[in-house]
């Protein structure tokens, strides 16, 4: 229906799908004119109708049970619709590889897109070759004794295990009849997330022995890590354009050694003030300022807390940008901290920034390494300060 008879375009179609998401799936195909092979992303019919009905069902519950929390999810609702738009991802698409492709072509690869052959609900891309990282990592949590069950995709665990860290803690966590990986990964996970989660899993079994030749894979997946994270904070802080959704399952281990970023449809663009803003956070977080830096910092970004306090402020900026410290595993330093203060406004704009952050931080623990991602990003965030207003 978008493209016309596959056969005068295609000299190879795959009938069976190589990825399958909510709103669509995937298929590989050989051009005819070219011969190169291609990825076709294909829109299901039903998808705008089915999205639609579940963000009003999902808003009406929220306006109900938790008004608070309707703005996070219009933010949320308004960057999954952009999803729907594959002209729009092919915009992206075009503007990232623009951007990042001159300076992180030796280490990542961004897939060139057919416009010629991309409509408002397919999309004809260059094919990466190799498998999705999400493989690899399952490989690397079964190592840490992390079981995840085949039927749940890398995203939804990582996602459900996040979910995690808003449920207080229970004298549940202190089972004995639990095997004692899981339950350091379990309460580690509800603490703070999967990455201190599996970061302390991964101290504990360094001193026990890990499994057995896994240094050299673990080794990859760290220089994979450090280029994802530099290259999300080159897009987010230089760029101002970026992908708020590089979870395990949009990222592919090319054989070359680079990784390979697909799937762009989930992407935020930062103006000018919010940037600089969000920077300069960064900047304080990495060089561990005073908590009143910190806060304030935060508060420019615009966060507001009921009492405004600079130790809750700043204290919530080191958890969510932060290296995660050993303080930060004990239940009760999250309760004593919701005690004395609490977020009232939490800024669409952070808000995706944050997320991109909690994805990254969720796949340093298959590389057990608890990264601070301020750190990381603080050299692009400088640059982006140094810059000054446009």
């Amino acid at each position: 229906e978008e493209l016309g008879p596959l056969d005068e375009l295609f000299e190879e179609f795959s009938e069976s799908a190589c990825g399958a998401a909510s709103i669509g799936q995937a298929h590989v195909a050989k051009l005819r004119t070219t011969g190169e092979t291609v990825v076709v992303k294909v829109q299901y019919p039903s998808a705008a109708r089915i999205f639609s009905a579940d963000a009003q069902c999902l808003r009406t519950l929220i306006s109900l049970a938790n008004p608070e929390a309707l703005p996070a999810f219009e933010e949320f609702e308004k960057q999954l619709a952009l999803e729907l738009d594959y002209r729009a991802e092919l915009a992206n698409l075009t503007a990232i590889f623009d951007a990042i492709m001159p300076t992180f072509a030796d280490r990542v690869a961004v897939p060139r897109a057919h416009s010629t052959l991309s409509t408002g609900r397919v999309l004809t891309l260059e094919y990466l070759p190799g498998p999705k990282l999400e493989g690899e990592m399952r490989r690397q949590m079964a190592a840490l004794g992390m079981r995840v069950d085949e039927s749940e995709s890398m995203r939804d665990w990582i996602q459900r295990l996040e979910a995690q860290t808003t449920q207080p803690a229970t004298e549940a966590d202190d089972d004995e009849r639990e095997p004692w990986r899981a339950w350091l990964g379990r309460v580690g996970a509800r603490v703070v997330g999967i990455d201190a989660a599996l970061w302390v899993v991964g101290k504990v079994l360094a001193t026990g022995g890990a499994a057995g030749g896994a240094g050299g894979r673990q080794e990859e997946l760290r220089t994979c890590l450090h280029s994802l994270v530099e290259v999300h904070g080159f897009e987010i802080f230089v760029h101002g354009l970026f992908n708020a959704d590089p979870h395990p399952g949009n990222l592919i281990a090319m054989g070359d050694g680079k990784v390979g970023l697909i799937d762009y449809g989930q992407c935020k663009r930062l103006e000018e003030g919010p940037r600089r803003a969000i920077a300069e956070l960064m900047v304080k977080v990495a060089d561990d300022a005073p908590h009143a830096e910190v806060a304030a910092a935060f508060r420019r970004v615009g966060v507001r807390t009921e009492h405004g306090g600079d130790e809750f402020l700043g204290k919530m900026a080191r958890l969510m940008f932060g290296r995660v410290s050993v303080e930060m595993l004990e239940p009760k330093w999250h309760r004593d901290l919701h005690k004395t203060d609490k977020m009232t406004h939490y800024p669409p704009d952070l808000l995706m920034v944050h997320r991109v952050a909690l994805i990254l931080r969720g796949l340093s623990v298959a590389c057990r390494e608890n990264v601070s991602i301020a750190e990381l990003w603080r050299p692009h965030a400088a640059a982006a300060l140094d810059a000054g207003p446009d």
